[in-house]
């Protein structure tokens, strides 16, 4: 039995649900369903083709870099969209469902998408190791699973690059989601350190994360590495927040 078929009566048995708007999918349309509907895949692609407020580009060829990046080090930052979470918007849906289920489709999903622009901008060839923004260990704990790091896995696996676990957390960190710009900025620098087996020095790293809200995390996690040896720090995300 060929694997099409094979897939096919596996989907027939089990219709595949659209992992933004839950509905079930129809096994009957010309191409096998996947992780979104075609209406939410429509709503994706629709977010994907907005532009940046400051540059004009779209989100995927943007090369604006938040200020707490450009202070850190960082070499280049990329995202594929806006992040707007007082909105139900298609970017928020899947960044959700990634923080909540270790749905190894969407980050699969994710990852390809995040490629593609990697790839366009020429930092594919450059790129030596991937790593990640690690998640608070009580947030692991509750949903069983590091969204950040399940994300860099399949990056890494597209990209045909190495994963390291690079950075690691302090012990006691405080949640971000609910602290200003300022405390957010305090709290990053002093959450995170260099993981005694990383190996970055000399080295061009990719540096993974769900989504960029002011940058802390990402720059106190860029600067650990520049401080380690790193040559460049690309960074890499979902979704940006768009400050006016």
């Amino acid at each position: 039995m060929s694997m099409g078929l094979f897939r096919w009566l596996g989907r027939l048995l089990f219709p595949p649900v659209c992992r933004m708007c839950n509905e079930r999918q129809s096994i009957f349309a010309p191409r096998l369903p996947g992780v979104l509907c075609p209406d939410c895949m429509n709503r994706w692609c629709a977010e994907l083709a907005e532009t940046c407020p400051t540059c004009g580009e779209i989100h995927s060829q943007c090369r604006c870099v938040p200020m707490a990046l450009r202070q850190s080090g960082c070499d280049a930052f990329l995202h594929l969209a806006a992040y707007r979470p007082q909105r139900k918007t298609a970017a928020g849906a899947l960044i959700l469902r990634c923080k909540d289920n270790n749905d190894r489709d969407v980050f699969r999903f994710l990852a390809k998408e995040l490629s593609d622009p990697i790839m366009a901008q020429g930092y594919a060839l450059e790129i030596d190791v991937v790593t990640f923004v690690p998640r608070r260990r009580a947030a692991v704990q509750a949903t069983g699973h590091d969204h950040a790091k399940q994300l860099a896995i399949a990056l890494a696996h597209e990209l045909k690059r190495p994963l390291q676990s690079a950075i690691r957390r302090r012990i006691l960190t405080h949640q971000q989601k609910q602290l200003s710009a300022a405390e957010r900025e305090k709290n990053a620098a002093n959450s995170f350190e260099l993981s005694p087996s990383a190996d970055v020095k000399g080295k061009t790293v990719l540096l993974v994360d769900d989504v960029c809200t002011t940058g802390s995390s990402l720059a106190a996690c860029a600067a650990i590495l520049k401080d380690a040896g790193a040559a460049r720090v690309i960074c890499a995300v979902v979704a940006k927040t768009e400050h006016k």
